[in-house]
């Protein structure tokens, strides 16, 4: 497997552990640590993902990088609304943020309105979801779906938490 792929991978693993281990760390305070310690990681390992693609596939070209990603959209679901390559960046930004927020305002981070949590990490979950389950075949999707079942059964189960993450 090429270091693209697998970089991808492992930075949605270490999104959809980070997640639940946020959201079980109430009842399981250990949790907590693993985590704040995945949590970054699994950012990092986007990022490396994101720089691998654009040097190994699209030779640092953004507009070739955009051209395959609305291509790739229309193969899968017939359409291609254009400027979908934004949304892996908004999605790149998005958890960059967070990581970088709850590294230097931990205590702003940690009483930020459950509204904000709800929206941030719905975001992140619509993407991975896309990415894992839409866009993906075989062994990739099951594992896909069965990690986004458990991340939502959590959610559900543990209503309130929301706003930890």
């Amino acid at each position: 497997m090429d270091p693209t792929r697998w970089t991808v991978w492992l930075a949605l693993a270490a999104y959809a552990i980070s997640i639940a281990a946020f959201v079980a760390s109430p009842r399981y305070p250990r949790l907590q640590s693993i985590a704040s310690v995945l949590w970054p990681c699994g950012c990092a390992l986007m990022w490396a993902h994101v720089i691998l693609a654009m040097c190994l596939f699209y030779g640092g070209s953004h507009a070739l990088a955009a051209a395959e990603t609305s291509h790739r959209t229309r193969e899968v679901l017939g359409w291609s609304p254009g400027g979908e390559l934004y949304f892996n960046y908004a999605f790149l930004a998005v958890w960059t943020s967070d990581v970088g927020w709850r590294w230097l305002a931990p205590r702003q981070y940690a009483s930020r309105s459950r509204r904000l949590s709800v929206a941030i990490h719905g975001f992140l979950f619509f993407i991975a979801f896309n990415a894992t389950i839409i866009f993906e075949h075989g062994m990739i999707r099951a594992i896909g779906m069965v990690s986004c079942f458990v991340l939502v059964s959590l959610l559900w189960q543990r209503q309130g938490v929301v706003n930890r993450l």
